[in-house]
């Protein structure tokens, strides 16, 4: 029905972004296939969008997101475009046989994004569309995993990047990502198909090697070992460490953002109150001064053993400890190879990029000791987002960090891997555990120097910082009228808190850029 309203009605000629997303149940395809030809189904589909496309003069943006292939007809309607300025390209995810085409070149386009590539699924050939479209800007691409999970080198470098990288014209991008990349090629041709002068922001994920690959992982496209300068750089992000990696760190310009991303998938808890502003508990859940400074279960240590302390007083029911030490990895030897690169990456980051780093995202592995902190607070002056692990999680550590970073305006700590079995099950607790943590945080957050910082992660719940307020106590029946002023004079001071589901903080850099996939 868009489609058909878009060709009967005069609207077309005002439209901008066009996208085809979804899935279309072809009828008949492999026997058509068979026979060499494409199915009438999927034909029909693409002389439908070329029909539209030629009536939107005005195109800046298209996407196809749809589960057929796009076919030639609708490349020439794209390349004929003069205001198209960006395009988006997902590619069959099916082996059926289709004709390949050869993309042509758009020398408009400033944004191109290729996804779902696979050597045996017929995709287009983009050489031409990526060695003669230099005015692109922005260049994300993925592969499937599949090549990387079965080692098979289906995937030529060359096929891609050869004629530019042969030629003496460069593209000036300023945004690169690539997924998935494993291919056979020449050493160093990832980084001589750009100009590295105008580069400003880089995504590598699952495209370079990296210490916690397998024995029999072996990736044949390496970046140089000396890399080009790179003024305009300002955002790293990917989801490998390595020791060369840390060594190029050392020669890069200082970094405003740097994300390590960990690969795990959020999952959401449970579903918070919305009953409660988020800063008073209900009556008998008061915390005690003896639990004051502590964001795991008072009767637990962080370890999740029972402390020996006979004073302390346990929280209510069945609070679960989201700062539990870390379990042994399935692979343990590549993350104990992670672990260790730990110092070196922190060495590297403190000294050659803290002055400049805003936003900071850290390996979970990496559990920052006190001496780190310190060196960390006094490195990264101007730090907006962080997100790392804590060797001991406590509000003594948090005093170490949020006062002494005036700009921090997010602070996640991460968990451990391997430690969200608990975030799966719903138990009768979760009621109280949401007033527990949302009353032990407020009482310690009013303090000065927590001002500027919005959002507070502990593992996998998220805390929203909101405004002051005093705290008075549940009941009055046995107070009278004359001493309400002087309660009010002793009230504590505090800071409303309330729990936030994960979908609150999905543009919060440090949450948003934790994923394997590629965002901006």
């Amino acid at each position: 029905m868009g489609l058909n309203s878009l060709i009967t009605l005069p609207v077309a000629q005002y439209v901008r972004s066009f996208e085809v997303a979804g899935k279309y149940k072809e009828m008949g395809v492999e026997d058509h296939a068979k026979l060499g030809r494409v199915s009438d189904g999927g034909m029909m589909v693409n002389i439908l969008v070329r029909t539209v496309l030629d009536r939107m003069t005005k195109l800046e943006s298209f996407a196809w997101n749809l589960n057929i292939k796009m076919l030639a007809i609708v490349w020439d309607a794209l390349a004929a475009s003069k205001t198209l300025r960006s395009l988006t390209l997902k590619c069959p995810t099916e082996r059926v046989p289709a004709p390949v085409h050869n993309a042509p070149s758009m020398p408009s386009l400033k944004s191109l994004t290729i996804t779902h590539i696979d050597p045996l699924c017929y995709p287009d050939n983009f050489q031409a569309l990526l060695n003669t479209s230099l005015a692109i800007e922005h260049l994300k691409m993925q592969w499937s995993p599949r090549m990387r999970r079965e080692r098979e080198t289906s995937v030529n470098f060359n096929a891609y990047f050869g004629q530019i990288c042969a030629s003496n014209q460069k593209m000036r991008l300023k945004t690169i990502a690539m997924q998935n990349l494993y291919s056979i090629g020449h050493v160093g041709n990832f980084l001589g198909m750009y100009d590295p002068a105008y580069l400003e922001t880089m995504t590598a994920i699952d495209a370079t090697g990296g210490a916690d690959d397998e024995g029999d992982m072996v990736f044949v496209t390496e970046p140089p070992r000396q890399l080009a300068p790179m003024p305009k750089l300002r955002m790293l992000r990917g989801n490998k460490v390595s020791t060369s990696h840390c060594g190029r760190l050392t020669k890069m310009r200082p970094l405003q953002e740097y994300y390590l991303i960990s690969g795990r998938d959020l999952k959401e808890p449970d579903t918070p109150s919305s009953s409660r502003t988020g800063s008073i508990a209900s009556p008998g859940s008061q915390i005690s001064a003896s639990h004051r400074g502590s964001l795991c279960d008072g009767s637990k240590s962080v370890g999740g053993t029972p402390q020996s302390n006979p004073d302390t007083t346990s929280s209510p029911g069945s609070i679960s400890n989201p700062f539990a030490a870390p379990t042994p990895a399935t692979n343990a030897t590549g993350d104990a190879a992670v672990t260790t690169l730990g110092r070196q990456y922190m060495d590297s980051i403190f000294r050659y990029h803290g002055r400049s780093l805003t936003h900071l995202l850290l390996l979970p592995q990496w559990r920052l000791s006190v001496d780190d902190l310190k060196q960390l607070t006094s490195s990264c002056i101007c730090m907006r987002e962080l997100g790392l692990g804590v060797l001991n999680p406590s509000f003594e550590t948090l005093q170490l960090i949020v006062p002494n970073m005036p700009h921090l305006r997010a602070l996640r700590i991460l968990d451990p891997p391997k430690e969200r079995a608990h975030t799966d099950e719903v138990t009768d607790g979760i009621q109280t555990d949401n007033e527990w943590y949302e009353e032990k945080i407020s009482d310690q957050t009013w303090q000065s120097g927590w001002d500027t910082l919005r959002w507070l992660g502990l593992g996998s719940l998220v805390f929203e910082l909101l405004g002051p307020e005093r705290s008075r106590p549940r009941s009055f029946s046995s107070v009278s009228n004359d001493s309400l002023d002087d309660m009010d004079a002793d009230s504590d001071q505090r800071r409303r808190v309330a729990r936030r589901p994960l979908s609150a903080v999905k543009e919060v850099a440090i949450w948003k850029m934790d994923q394997k996939k590629i965002v901006f």
